[in-house]
């Protein structure tokens, strides 16, 4: 009987905003994975009201991405084949990658099937300290030239890298760039929530292990801010991942955005 009940609400807030929205808030985000509610100014108040105004029913331990022993897996989706038709022409022996968020060398692991990386390029993946622990560990039982694990950004890059996990972080790209001993050449990054209707903002989204901030970039203030450091915008794309913030809808994400920057010859 509940079940019918919950596939009748559902239905229904198809056909009005007010239910859609009660029920994405009260009811979809508490269990939903990838989910938001809130709207903030800032990433310390998303971070505080997370704590406090956004608990969650049922938790998850945090995913990495290891395929199951003697399991083959090809992640690559559409909106990352972008990157690899501009990566590959890039990669030098000696060349320096910096993967940002990179999990389990998911970006690693997959580009290898499809182009040659050249011997001698260096793969730093800077990740959460448990990621870093089992990718240390992944290293010790496989062949994976050039790779290794860090959680601390910093240092030299050629080339920055980063799929997805921008907008979990309090430090904006350009920030997190200046951190490094010298900026990049080249950076790319894809799965980025943005939007053009208002000024970057913050949200609170449901991680399966948490609450936590997450950020909404304004695409036209993200683009202007890496020309401040002296970046081309080269390309775009966008794929069709749909975010909807209940009770915002100026707040709705209509694609998650991938970019490659470059300074070189700047």
């Amino acid at each position: 009987m509940l079940g019918l009940i919950h596939h009748f609400i559902h239905h229904l807030s198809l056909f009005s905003l007010p239910v859609a929205n009660a029920w994405r808030y009260h009811y979809v985000f508490p269990k939903s994975l990838a989910t938001c509610r809130g709207i903030y100014d800032t990433w310390r108040e998303a971070k505080t009201a997370s704590q406090s105004k956004h608990p969650l029913r049922k938790t998850t331990d945090i995913v990495t991405f290891r395929a199951p022993k003697g399991v083959r897996i090809h992640p690559l989706r559409e909106r990352d084949y972008p990157i690899l038709v501009h990566l590959h022409p890039l990669l030098r022996p000696g060349t320096k990658i910096l993967n940002l968020g990179g999990s389990l060398a998911k970006e690693y692991c997959s580009y290898r099937e499809l182009i040659r990386i050249p011997d001698g390029v260096e793969w730093r993946i800077c990740e959460v300290p448990e990621v870093v622990a089992e990718g240390r560990k992944m290293l010790e039982q496989g062949d994976y030239p050039g790779l290794s694990f860090t959680s601390e950004i910093g240092g030299e890059a050629d080339l920055f890298l980063s799929c997805g996990a921008l907008q979990y972080l309090e430090p904006t790209l350009p920030e997190l760039l200046q951190t490094l001993d010298r900026l990049p050449s080249d950076v790319f990054i894809c799965r980025v929530p943005m939007q053009s209707r208002v000024d970057r903002f913050y949200t609170v989204q449901n991680i399966g292990s948490a609450a936590v901030p997450y950020r909404i970039e304004n695409e036209d203030r993200f683009i202007a801010e890496m020309g401040e450091l002296g970046y081309r915008f080269v390309d775009g794309w966008r794929d069709t991942r749909k975010l909807i913030v209940p009770y915002h809808p100026h707040g709705t994400v209509e694609g998650y955005l991938g970019f490659y920057f470059s300074r070189s010859g700047s």
